[in-house]
């Protein structure tokens, strides 16, 4: 698929896709965080920003990431009902594209939770119960 740069370049466009970026920039800061506080390797976690940035403690920082979020999953659905048409075969390619967009924050939110990279054998119940158990720090 080559989609032209006027449909690249279109304000609902770009913005569908900065906010498919933020969704998955978000989610795997916040799948990632227990791993990375484990090894003290924290600093540039989007939950150790929040805690330092607010002057709050872990909880409301997740919280505050976990409304974030929201409002950007909202956001991006209010702005799918305003994909551009163009017209013919260039249509279908737009919503092949905006589609794509949309199953990679969903597969990237799926493969965290299957992978063992995050949250090793115990992805489905962490997935389900959305509870993690923060692991000791090594350092």
């Amino acid at each position: 698929m080559d989609l032209p740069g006027t449909v690249l370049d279109d304000s609902v466009i770009l913005e569908l896709t900065e906010l498919a970026v933020d969704m998955v920039i978000i989610s795997n800061d916040l799948y990632s965080y227990n791993k990375e506080q484990a090894v003290g390797d924290e600093n540039l976690n989007l939950v150790t920003i929040v805690m330092h940035q607010l002057h709050i403690d872990m909880a409301a920082a997740l919280n505050w990431i976990s409304d974030l979020h929201a409002d950007i999953v909202n956001r991006f659905l209010r702005v799918w009902t305003n994909i551009p048409t163009y017209g013919g075969p260039l249509d279908r390619d737009v919503r092949i594209y905006v589609d794509g967009l949309a199953n990679w924050v969903r597969g990237n939110d799926c493969w965290c939770f299957e992978c063992e990279r995050y949250f090793g054998s115990s992805g489905a119940e962490i997935s389900r119960t959305r509870e993690v158990k923060l692991l000791p720090k090594c350092v």
